[in-house]
């Protein structure tokens, strides 16, 4: 069930790539430094930079195949395009877009809501997930305190010490932040100590 959504993903990054009319130069190129716009694009290679959250070779495993060897598949047929995955960390997401590295972003919601913003960028697909044959329609974020603390309720943790994931995601923190700030706690400035692992 999953590899169809993600079918369904591709299909959109298809699309757009598909929509690509003129000729230009045979030699094996990147697309983004031919000259002309994105319709103009052929016998050049595409960059997708995607969110490597659990790092370069595991998002490999799981996107590589798909969107090197299926794309490339695809596309180089019609288009003589190759598809270049490349895996990036939190910083190289926001400094590949800044600096216009890639052709596409492949990221997580929190990541591309701030990169859409900033960069005005434009959704082209977006991903569903799926568990146990249901989509996900909803993101969260967990709570929790160790069994031998205290900490028995919200307002505990105004005395705690808090680590959290990453500010910059949205289920490592951002959810968090918003659930307690909407119960009078900024656990920005409001709790004892507060330390990132990422």
């Amino acid at each position: 069930m999953r590899t169809a959504r993600l079918c369904f993903l591709l299909t959109h990054i298809i699309f757009q790539i598909e929509q690509i009319a003129a000729t230009v130069s045979p030699e094996r190129q990147l697309c983004r430094e031919l000259p002309g716009t994105v319709q103009r694009w052929r016998n050049c290679t595409v960059q997708i930079g995607g969110l490597a959250i659990q790092g370069a070779s595991a998002f490999q495993a799981q996107f590589g195949p798909t969107f090197q060897k299926y794309l490339t598949d695809v596309m180089n047929a019609s288009h003589g395009l190759v598809i270049e995955a490349l895996p990036l960390d939190f910083d190289d997401n926001f400094d590949v877009v800044s600096q216009r590295a890639v052709d596409f972003i492949f990221s997580n919601p929190a990541s591309y809501t701030c990169l859409a913003v900033e960069f005005e960028l434009r959704t082209v697909a977006s991903l569903m997930n799926f568990r146990k044959g249901y989509s996900l329609g909803q993101f969260a974020g967990v709570i929790f305190a160790r069994r031998d603390s205290a900490i028995s309720s919200i307002e505990d943790i105004r005395s705690a010490r808090v680590e959290a994931v990453s500010i910059s995601g949205l289920g490592a923190m951002q959810l968090q932040q918003a659930e307690l700030l909407s119960m009078g706690l900024n656990i920005m400035t409001d709790v004892q100590r507060l330390s990132f692992t990422y």
